[in-house]
C-alpha cells in the first residue's frame, strides 16, 4: 500500500494475492474473492459477501474481520488511500455476519467492483497489515493466491512456491515461479531466447520487433494487450511556471513531432494518441488535439515571452536508454522552437516518486488506461491536486484542478446508465484536450511472450468458470499455467 504496481508488479501480486473482483472476456467486473456484490439504489452503499472455505497462507481465515481490516488500512494509505475517497473515512466499512461486510460511501460510487479488480482489491492478511513495522509489511506478503513467498532476493529474484491449501480446487499447476527483474531489452529477450527465462513482460518496441521475428518462427509465443490501453504522453506540471501557462502547453504539443519520434523509437506508427482514451475503446471520441505545426508554436512561445520573459524548463525520463534517447530527441523538437529545454535522466525505482511527489516540469510518462474509465477518476480529480511543495502525494499528477472536468468525472462515477455515462466521458475528453496537462503521444501496447512449453500463461477462466479478460493492461495471471 507504500507504492503503485505497475503491470509488472501486478503479475507478481497476482500469484500471492487474489483480488476480490476481476473483468470477464466483456470487461465487467465480476466476483473473484467475493462471491458477490449488491448495492443500494444510491450506490452510498455496498455489501461485499466473501467466498467460504478461503484461508490467507498463514492459516488465517479470509473473513469479514480481515476483509474490514484492509478496506481501512487501504482507506488510510497516503499513496492508495486518495483512489478511495468516496469510503467513508469515519465508518468506512461495517461487518454483517462472518461473511459479509456494508462499505460505506460519503458519496456515490456505481461502479465500486471496478475498482477491486487490481491493487484496491489484492487483500492482504491482517498479520501483514498490523504489523507496526513497515519494512516488514514490505517484504512479506501474505495473501490467499496460488503461490506464497518462498524468497526475496530484492532487485535480483522473488520466488514463490505452490499454495498446498488453495481455494481454487486442483490449482495452480506449478510448483514454482521465480520472477526476475531485467531492466534491460536487449538482455531480457536474450533471457528469453536461450532458454533462461520462460516469460517475459515488454512494451518496447524494439523488443516487440525482435519477439515478432522469432514467434513468426515458432520460437516464441507472442500475446498482445488489445484490451484498453494506458497512454505514453508528455506530463506537464501546471504547479509549475512556465508549464503553469496554457499557452506553454499548447507550445509544447504543436512543437511536438510525430515522425521524429518513430525514426528515434521505431514505434508502430498505427498506435499514435491524441486522447486519454485508445481509439479502439468504447469511450473514445473524436476531440480536439493541436496536432505538430511548428510556426504556431514559435507564435505561442513568443507571445508568452513578450509577457513573462523566456521559457526554460528540464524534461525528465527515466534512465533506460531508449526513454533517454526520447527524452533527447524531443528537448531538440521544443528547443527548434525557442525554448530553452534540457533532457534529464533518474534512476527507474524512484521516477514515480518523484513525479507523484510534482518533482518534475516535464516528464515523459505511461499511465491511465483503464477497463472501466471510472478506476481512473484519481487520477484526475481535483481532490488529489495538493500544490506542490506541500509534501503531498497528488495522484492528480499534472495538478490539474478544473471544475469541468470534476463534474464529469462525477457524473460518469455515480451513473450506472451507459448513454449518460458515455457523454460524461465524452465532455472530459474533451476538456482534457483543451487544457492540454497532457501531450498525447502513442498507446502504450503491451506484450507477454513465453516459450512454447508454456501453456494458459494468460488469465483463463474466473471462479464460477466462465472466460475472463485474457489480458488486462498487460497484467494476467499464473493461476493455470503449466508446462510441458
Amino acid at each position: 500500500m507504500t507504492a503503485r504496481w505497475v503491470a509488472p508488479g501486478l503479475i507478481v501480486a497476482n500469484a500471492v494475492f487474489d483480488p476480490l473482483a476481476a473483468f470477464d472476456i466483456d470487461g465487467k467486473p465480476q466476483p473473484y474473492l467475493a462471491e458477490r456484490f449488491e448495492s443500494t439504489s444510491d450506490y452510498r452503499s455496498w455489501t461485499i459477501t466473501l467466498r467460504p472455505g478461503v484461508s490467507f497462507h498463514n492459516g488465517q481465515t479470509l473473513d469479514a474481520e480481515a476483509l474490514m481490516v484492509f478496506i481501512a488500512k487501504m482507506r488510510q494509505s497516503p499513496l492508495v488511500g486518495p483512489a478511495f475517497d468516496p469510503i467513508d473515512p469515519d465508518q468506512p466499512v461495517t461487518k454483517i455476519d462472518d461473511r459479509t461486510v456494508r462499505v460505506n460511501m460519503r458519496t456515490p460510487w456505481a461502479n465500486y467492483p471496478a475498482a477491486l479488480t487490481g491493487q484496491g482489491g489484492m487483500v492482504a492478511a491482517p498479520e501483514q497489515l498490523n504489523n507496526p513495522d513497515a519494512s516488514w509489511r514490505a517484504d512479506h506478503p501474505i495473501g490467499t493466491g496460488p503461490f506464497k513467498l518462498l524468497q526475496w532476493n530484492k532487485g535480483r529474484s522473488l520466488v514463490a512456491e505452490k499454495n498446498p491449501t488453495y481455494w481454487r480446487s486442483g490449482l495452480p499447476y506449478l510448483d514454482q515461479i521465480e520472477f526476475r527483474p531485467v531492466v534491460d531489452n536487449s538482455a531480457r529477450d536474450t533471457s528469453l531466447l536461450d532458454g533462461s527465462v520462460d516469460m517475459e513482460f515488454t512494451t518496447f518496441n524494439s523488443s516487440v520487433r525482435r519477439l515478432k521475428d522469432e514467434a513468426a518462427s515458432g520460437r516464441v509465443q507472442l500475446v498482445r494487450d488489445d484490451g484498453p490501453r494506458e497512454q505514453l504522453f508528455l506530463l506537464a506540471n501546471m504547479d509549475r511556471p512556465p508549464l503553469d501557462d496554457v499557452r506553454v502547453r499548447r507550445a509544447i504539443a504543436h512543437a511536438f513531432n510525430w515522425e521524429e519520434y518513430v525514426r528515434v523509437t521505431n514505434e508502430d506508427p498505427d498506435i499514435r494518441s491524441t486522447n486519454v482514451f485508445s481509439k479502439t475503446s468504447e469511450w473514445y471520441v473524436e476531440s480536439d488535439f493541436p496536432q505538430f505545426d511548428p510556426d504556431a508554436a514559435r507564435e505561442l512561445v513568443a507571445d508568452y515571452e513578450a509577457e513573462k520573459g523566456p521559457i526554460a524548463f528540464t524534461l525528465k525520463t527515466t534512465d533506460n536508454p531508449e526513454n533517454q534517447s526520447v527524452g533527447q530527441a524531443v528537448a531538440k523538437m521544443l528547443t527548434e522552437v525557442g525554448m530553452d529545454v534540457r533532457a534529464v535522466s533518474v534512476d527507474q525505482a524512484i521516477y514515480a516518486t518523484q513525479v507523484v511527489f510534482g518533482e518534475y516540469d516535464l516528464a515523459y510518462v505511461r499511465l491511465f488506461g483503464a477497463t472501466d474509465p471510472d478506476a481512473d477518476y484519481h487520477w484526475f480529480t481535483s481532490k488529489n491536486a495538493p500544490l506542490v511543495g506541500e509534501g503531498r502525494v497528488g495522484l492528480n499528477v499534472a495538478r490539474m484542478r478544473d471544475p469541468q472536468v470534476d463534474a464529469a468525472l462525477e457524473r460518469g462515477r455515480t451513473s450506472t446508465d451507459q448513454a449518460t455515462r458515455k457523454q460524461a466521458y465524452a465532455d472530459f475528453q474533451r476538456r482534457l484536450n483543451e487544457l492540454v496537462p497532457y501531450i498525447w503521444i502513442s498507446e502504450s501496447v503491451k506484450y507477454v511472450a513465453a516459450v512454447p512449453r508454456v501453456h494458459d500463461f494468460v488469465n483463463q477462466t474466473l471462479p464460477d468458470g466462465r472466460p475472463a479478460m485474457p489480458v488486462q493492461q498487460g497484467v494476467t495471471r499464473l493461476t493455470e499455467t503449466w508446462l510441458d
